[in-house]
């Protein structure tokens, strides 16, 4: 699967972003795997077990502290139904923010 996300700047990332992310399933690991790709060169994957009660828990792999982000949590995607999907998470900056972002997905 391929998805491709459209960001507005924001408070804490003064430039608009895309994002596309590739996700398959790794039957020999029994895992979810997504991997991303930045419109300014960075990069992530994140893992995930399956749904549960529809959730799924996606862990990053690769996380670095990377400019004024010191750490971040995973991304916790709740299935509202067969057409949206709602995605949470959050990071602290260096100047000790907490950030909580919320997405919402809906197929087309």
């Amino acid at each position: 699967m391929k998805t491709v996300t459209w960001t507005p700047k924001t408070p804490f990332y003064p430039a608009a972003t895309v994002t596309t992310d590739w996700m398959t399933y790794d039957s020999d690991a029994g895992r979810w795997v997504d991997i991303q790709m930045g419109s300014f060169g960075g990069y992530g994957y994140t893992t995930a077990t399956g749904w549960t009660h529809g959730l799924m828990l996606w862990t990053s792999e690769a996380f670095l502290p990377n400019g004024d982000v010191t750490s971040a949590t995973g991304n916790l995607t709740t299935k509202v139904s067969d057409v949206k999907y709602t995605t949470a998470q959050a990071f602290t900056t260096t100047a000790g923010l907490l950030y909580h972002i919320t997405s919402v997905c809906t197929k087309q």
